[in-house]
């Protein structure tokens, strides 16, 4: 399946480093762990992920130990 991806950086609150991808996964926990691998992960404020039927909906931000770093 295929998810649409966006990444949102920590200290940027124009949103200027951040960018839009894709990701083809089976599932929306194994998309979540091939962002997990991205090269500057520990940078990222957080991520979007959804599919492209939008059956599935991901926002890292909800997460209950997610900091706001802006």
């Amino acid at each position: 399946m295929l998810y649409n991806l966006s990444i949102h950086y920590k200290y940027d609150i124009d949103d200027e480093r951040g960018y839009d991808d894709e990701i083809e996964a089976d599932d929306i926990e194994a998309a979540k762990e091939q962002v997990k691998q991205i090269e500057d992960y520990d940078e990222f404020n957080y991520f979007v992920l959804e599919s492209e039927n939008g059956d599935e909906y991901y926002n890292s931000s909800e997460e209950p130990d997610f900091v706001d770093y802006c």
